[in-house]
């Protein structure tokens, strides 16, 4: 659950659902037109731009009024205090496939040893004069120190490090994610989500990802073998900074490694200014 919607997983039938909220009932108009509004930006920009190999098909789902009803009743004591002035209201909503269910995946597969989601919600990695109120604080390392007063209790995480394409940066972003995940990073062992959002170094999260590591690499580093979270963040590291060369384009003049760029043109991570420049 995020401060804009709701999303809950129907396992037996492997889909979810994305339900806008709202802090009272007189928006279901407005919620109507931001379902509408999603399904247009999805059609319109992202499929032209990325094509259909990264998205997901989705439908709007309509559902009674009692349902909706049972629905709130029935997630109402799980669901996080801080959200709760807002709830939803629009008996509508968003259907898509569940992407932490093995079977989407790999359907047929032995999947006998487990499987591995991780849900990434990364935030805006580049910072823009005007969208941004300080001179060297990305958006979200600012909100962090609006929303945390104590140094402790911040995300060490940075987006630009993220997005800056250099494997070591982008190493230390998902460490900083996993260390304090927040609602930025989520993992799944199995469908069923492993830790909360303090931190991912859970016994019931250490337990799966060092088990799922020795059965899925044999041949991996002695440190990934007594430690699981270090080898998903090498693991993830790889997947995003690998390049997407389509099928056409798999041959020897293709650099494999165009998504890196030279450290001196990347942007240092705001995440290690001082506060005191706030």
């Amino acid at each position: 659950e995020g401060n804009a919607n709701l999303v809950i997983a129907i396992k037996e039938e492997n889909v979810i659902i994305r339900l806008p909220k709202s802090e009272n009932s007189s928006d279901i108009e407005n919620l109507e037109v931001k379902l509408q509004n999603m399904m247009l930006y999805t059609d319109r920009i992202l499929k032209p731009a990325f094509g259909d190999k990264f998205l997901v098909p989705h439908s709007l789902l309509s559902i009674s009024s009692h349902q909706l009803q049972c629905l709130r009743e029935g997630i109402r004591g799980v669901r996080p205090a801080k959200r709760l002035h807002k709830d939803v209201y629009l008996p509508r909503g968003l259907m898509m496939p569940d992407l932490t269910s093995a079977i989407t995946h790999f359907p047929g597969a032995d999947l006998s040893g487990g499987c591995i989601s991780v849900e990434l919600k990364p935030k805006a990695g580049i910072i823009l004069p005007s969208n941004c109120p300080h001179p060297e604080l990305c958006n979200f390392c600012l909100k962090q120190h609006y929303k945390y007063s104590a140094e402790s209790e911040r995300s060490p995480y940075c987006p630009l490090d993220l997005f800056s394409g250099d494997m070591s940066r982008v190493k230390k972003a998902i460490a900083a994610l996993m260390h304090s995940p927040q609602n930025n990073l989520r993992i799944f062992g199995d469908g069923k989500l492993l830790h909360d959002e303090s931190t991912t170094r859970t016994q019931h999260c250490d337990n799966f990802l060092n088990l799922w590591t020795t059965i899925h690499q044999p041949d991996c580093k002695d440190s990934w073998r007594t430690d699981g979270q270090s080898g998903l963040v090498s693991l993830l590291a790889t997947a995003l900074t690998a390049p997407y060369l389509p099928n056409s384009l798999h041959n020897a003049d293709v650099d494999s490694r165009t998504s890196n760029v030279e450290k001196k043109k990347l942007r240092p991570s705001c995440s290690r200014i001082s506060k005191n420049s706030t």
